[in-house]
């Protein structure tokens, strides 16, 4: 069985929303009883960014946007790409890098594997090269030294 009431026949509409606002309140204050702390401290510095709002000249929000780009300008990455710490939480270009560096983890695996590869065979390389010129000093100095024998050898048969 089913009972169906329309509150409308028992209250007018001015006593229903004053009963929702009742009940509205209720809860607020039931919620913000844990917290209260919180909420007057958010509710103070609401007060207080109106405040300044309404004294602030012309010429003083230039100087504010002019001051905004300047640090803007001056931004480094280390203030732009910080990770959380017990004082500040992570930046928003960290979140965007990290977000950024799993997305492209297969490329940026990839080119580090290039690099490595790079500086591997130039490594190889550079050693082939260099035996290669100490090898060419050795070559030398035997052609010379050879040179030197057989011309002590062909004047030392002559002699004879």
């Amino acid at each position: 069985m089913e009972l169906t009431i329309n509150v409308s026949d028992y209250m007018s509409d001015e006593e229903i929303k004053d009963m929702i606002r009742d009940e509205i309140k209720s809860n607020i204050m039931h919620r913000t009883d844990n917290d209260i702390e919180r909420v007057l401290s958010n509710m103070s510095y609401y007060m207080a960014e109106q405040f300044i709002d309404s004294l602030l000249t012309e010429e003083q929000k230039d100087k504010i946007r002019s001051k905004t780009k300047e640090v803007i300008n001056g931004l480094s990455s280390l203030t732009v790409f910080h990770s959380a710490s017990s004082y500040e939480k992570q930046s928003t270009g960290y979140s965007i890098m990290e977000k950024a560096c799993k997305d492209f983890e297969s490329e940026i695996r990839n080119k580090v594997k290039d690099i490595i590869d790079k500086k591997v065979s130039k490594a190889i390389e550079d050693k082939i090269n260099f035996d290669d010129i100490f090898m060419d000093g050795i070559i030398d100095k035997l052609s010379e030294i050879l040179s030197v024998y057989r011309e002590n050898n062909i004047l030392s048969s002559h002699k004879e």
